[in-house]
């Protein structure tokens, strides 16, 4: 059997890759595939997320603290806490330490290898975590698009927040992730490269089947 027949199976194994920017529109993708093609969905920065949040309540800031705390985490069930900007920012700079990054891994790495048919998203996973998957996708959108995204999902839970504050921290945490010594995010050479920017979500979705069909049918 093989690529194209197994990915349309919807019970076979695959493994599918999804890297990206922040608010490129890269979950919601992830998400409707998994939905429509039977894959468990594993957001690899539910983690991170879990990481900040505890380490935020508990004011845990040492090392040795983080990655004991590290150790214990591995359920990738999302919550709407998670998404918080406080946390988001924080777990975007727990991500750049090397020694969380290789505990975080595992868990990843160990999930991977208990699902045969597993859509994996973040923002290493075609280049670190699973460089073997059987399709990489790399979802990119403008800046200003993708500022926009986020404010809308901010303004309610924040009122006092900018579309300037927005633009600005994602803008920050894109420098952090594209240039941090460990794993920084890349994109794959064999990775189908989206852009989000003019297209609404079910736009969005037909594409990356569209892509995703086109590449492994060849």
């Amino acid at each position: 059997m093989n690529k194209f027949e197994r990915f349309l199976s919807k019970s076979e194994a695959f493994i599918l890759a999804i890297d990206g920017e922040a608010a490129s529109g890269k979950g919601t993708l992830s998400k409707k595939i998994a939905e429509n093609y039977n894959f468990f969905y594993c957001p690899t920065s539910i983690l991170y997320r879990k990481l900040a949040k505890k380490s935020l309540e508990k004011k845990i800031t040492k090392l040795d603290d983080l990655l004991s705390l590290a150790l214990t985490l591995n359920d990738f069930k999302e919550d709407g806490s998670l998404y918080e900007e406080e946390i988001s920012r924080k777990a975007s700079e727990l991500a750049s330490i090397k020694e969380i990054r290789e505990i975080l891994n595992l868990h990843q790495r160990q999930i991977l290898q208990n699902q045969k048919r597993i859509l994996m998203e973040g923002r290493d996973i075609g280049t670190v975590i699973a460089p073997h998957a059987d399709v990489k996708l790399y979802v990119s959108a403008n800046i200003e698009i993708r500022a926009e995204r986020r404010f809308k999902d901010q303004i309610l839970k924040n009122p006092n927040l900018t579309l300037e504050e927005v633009k600005n921290d994602l803008m920050e945490r894109d420098n952090r992730d594209k240039n941090r010594e460990n794993a920084p995010m890349l994109i794959a050479e064999d990775a189908i490269i989206l852009d989000s920017s003019n297209c609404n979500e079910h736009e969005f979705y037909e594409e990356a089947i569209r892509s995703i069909t086109s590449k492994i049918s060849c």
